[in-house]
């Protein structure tokens, strides 16, 4: 995992940009047909959102938002990356000065 941010989308940059912003550990897992960006904190949330090239590997589109909730060992279905985006504001790590 990496924080090579090359190729991502505006959604993934996005997220991978809130979470470095708010103090989060984030990183990007690239693969062959697509990438996944994780997000997570000590003892909080962990969320992991894949993109992934269409059939024809002609564009990269959402393929998972999967999140294990704090002190839980399941992975379950994570809201929408605007949501992710708001928790991840919501609860910082380090204060901002915007």
């Amino acid at each position: 995992m990496s924080k090579n941010t090359t190729g991502l989308t505006p959604a993934a940059l996005h997220l991978a940009n809130t979470a470095e912003v708010y103090g989060w550990t984030w990183g990007v897992a690239h693969a062959d047909n697509g990438y996944t960006v994780h997000v997570c904190r000590l003892n909080g949330p962990y969320f992991k959102v894949t993109w992934r090239t269409t059939v024809t590997g002609s564009r990269i589109r959402l393929y998972a938002k999967t999140v294990r909730p704090a002190g839980k060992s399941v992975w379950v279905d994570a809201p929408g990356i605007t949501t992710i985006g708001d928790i991840l504001s919501r609860n910082p790590i380090k204060e901002t000065t915007s």
